[in-house]
């Protein structure tokens, strides 16, 4: 028998004995019960005034807990190969990019909210949008904005207040239009090529952001839809006065318009946020009332928003490379695997 044939049939017995090992869930189940059971404890069972139950337990702190459960399960290595092990694993090349695409989606972000780029391209398009379609009309520009933002909270803070003029001036019920905003918000981060998650989900699962946008819109899209007739039907219902026109500036919404169409034609995120990053700055500075200084800290108000999804981050690689020993268990590797393991790339 060839060496060959003696290799394939060595690969094929590991195969056929590698077996999943649900040890390895254990610190995801400490992060949930931690997390999500004192977010639904403080927000249903005892609230506590004026605060949301799932923001007083820190997502980082409960990952924190959960990476000390795993340094605990894993008693192969001492704690400086665990440290160790938790390097290589942050060092990936994957957790790398996502930091860096992490940094420069709170630049765009915080450039985008300081020079009313968002603002611009609500106004824009309430003032094309007939008054009787108003209400679909802020679902539509809640999607969009939100998918150029990647962010639901930042897109539902810009267009409150213009959802709002817009039910006052038309006569339009209040609780429609918030619903409009948000709904159209969640619909928008869902697809976002530069959000959070949208990065972390396809960096880590090896996969193109316009294969997870695709596969996102099979499933959002439908709802949308229902969402957007139902809006339709009650606005053809409703007596609509005429809405004000609002002042706006194409040139202040114009990059997002193209980091959109960029993101869609899956051109590299690091270019697509670059471009949107310089086009802000100029545009800013030359009409939307932003200095060099300004820009700066806006840029920096931005890449802190992203430091805690960074950390985590940080935590869930280092979470998954000192685990990974536990994933899987197979017959014909050595449980003490200690040498095998420093081999194993992280």
């Amino acid at each position: 028998m060839s060496n060959n044939e003696n290799t394939l049939n060595n690969e094929d017995k590991i195969n056929t004995k590698v077996k999943p090992n649900f040890a390895a869930i254990l610190p995801i189940l400490v992060f949930l019960v931690i997390y999500l059971g004192n977010g639904l404890y403080f927000e249903y069972v005892n609230p506590v005034e004026g605060k949301m139950g799932f923001y007083i337990t820190s997502v980082v702190v409960s990952f924190g807990i959960a990476l000390i459960v795993a340094f605990i399960q894993n008693r192969r290595l001492s704690f400086d190969e665990k440290i160790a092990v938790c390097a290589k694993g942050i060092g990936d090349s994957n957790i790398t990019i996502m930091l860096l695409i992490f940094l420069l989606a709170g630049a765009f972000s915080g450039l985008a909210s300081a020079t009313g780029g968002a603002v611009s391209v609500a106004n824009m398009m309430l003032n094309v949008i007939p008054a009787n379609f108003s209400v679909p009309g802020l679902f539509l520009i809640a999607c969009l904005i939100s998918m150029a933002m990647g962010t639901s909270v930042g897109t539902i803070s810009v267009l409150s207040p213009i959802a709002l003029t817009v039910a006052q001036n038309g006569g339009i019920s209040v609780p429609l239009c918030a619903g409009a905003v948000i709904g159209g918000a969640m619909f928008g981060d869902n697809l976002s090529f530069i959000s959070d998650t949208t990065i972390a989900a396809t960096k880590t699962q090896g996969v193109e952001m316009k294969d997870k946008f695709l596969t996102n819109l099979k499933i959002v899209l439908p709802a949308a839809a229902v969402t957007f007739i139902i809006m339709l039907f009650v606005s053809l219902n409703s007596e609509i006065s005429v809405v004000h026109k609002y002042d706006f500036s194409f040139f202040l919404a114009f990059p997002y318009f193209l980091v959109f169409i960029l993101a869609l034609m899956g051109i590299n995120v690091f270019i697509v946020l670059l471009v949107g990053i310089i086009l802000f700055l100029f545009t800013g500075m030359g009409l939307g009332g932003l200095s060099y200084a300004s820009s700066f800290e806006a840029m920096g108000t931005g890449t802190n928003s992203m430091f805690e999804t960074m950390i985590v981050t940080v935590l869930v690689a280092s979470i998954t490379a000192v685990l990974r020993p536990f994933l899987t268990t197979s017959e014909g590797i050595s449980m003490k695997g200690e040498a095998v393991w420093r081999e194993l790339p992280c």
